[in-house]
């Protein structure tokens, strides 16, 4: 079981319990019995600890989000596709993360969080990386330098034809 991740949303630590309900005096402004208070008093839910694991395994807790429709959104679209037919080719040895798919993250960047550019690799890596439509390891590349070349590859592209691709796509695709 080592290298395989582990999703979930669980700590080594007790969990306390949760309150879920309101207290009913601070929801209704009539008096109320004791009575109905003492009925009425907060429910919690038990507290439990994780199982014992083996020594071996690495727990990685990784945000999902809303990264996941977003993605299914971009392969509607063919928006790395599109992105790969019109930008220019770029001179000498290609890049180890191509544009389309650092242009494809910024994009869910300023969906999600807007994080500044310097922040991107930070927040890649709190997320599943598939859902990014990154490999697993790919997250540490995005730095800001190589951000911003993507987006500087992006203006050199011609922009219009670009973005009536990408407006004909959407009418494509979503069109009822």
């Amino acid at each position: 079981m080592t290298g395989k991740k582990i999703l979930a949303g669980l700590r080594d630590e007790r969990i306390s319990p949760a309150k879920i309900f309101f207290p009913l005096s601070c929801v209704l402004p009539l008096p109320i019995s004791p009575r109905v208070l003492a009925l009425c008093r907060e429910v919690a839910m038990p507290s439990f600890t994780l199982p014992a694991v083996p020594a071996a395994t690495r727990l990685e807790v990784l945000e999902v989000g809303a990264a996941p429709v977003i993605r299914r959104f971009l392969e509607l679209l063919d928006l790395p596709g599109l992105f790969e037919r019109h930008l220019p080719e770029l001179p000498g040895r290609q890049p180890d993360l191509p544009t389309c798919t650092v242009l494809a993250v910024l994009l869910c960047n300023l969906l999600l969080a807007r994080q500044p550019l310097y922040g991107i690799a930070a927040w890649a890596a709190s997320f599943v990386p598939e859902h990014l439509g990154l490999l697993p390891g790919q997250a540490a590349l995005l730095n800001d330098d190589r951000c911003g070349r993507c987006l500087d590859h992006l203006y050199r592209a011609d922009r219009a034809s670009l973005f009536t691709a990408i407006t004909l796509r959407v009418i494509r695709v979503f069109h009822c």
